[in-house]
């Protein structure tokens, strides 16, 4: 019987912030140098966000992305207060 284990999220990130591997520091990167300064100065990372900044993304393409991200985070959210309160 092969034996599975469960990680959460968090324990995910964990798990690669420590890691030591190429696409480990690729990653580790990326947290480090992009997401999480967006998210100190701007309160919020949206992916996608330095792909403007190159100029590998239109302000349009970005707008969009952002609000099909936004989007589904009000999808979860009305799920959410559905299970707990009759709308």
């Amino acid at each position: 019987m092969t034996q599975a284990s469960l990680v959460t999220e968090s324990g995910l990130y964990k798990l690669v912030l420590r890691a030591s591997g190429e696409d480990a520091k690729e990653f580790q990167n990326w947290v480090t140098q992009v997401v999480l300064p967006s998210i100190r100065k701007d309160g919020g990372y949206v992916m996608g966000e330095e792909k403007l900044a190159t100029g590998a993304m239109t302000e349009d393409q970005f707008i969009l992305t952002a609000m099909r991200m936004m989007e589904g985070k009000v999808a979860r959210y009305r799920a959410t207060i559905c299970q707990h309160f009759t709308i």
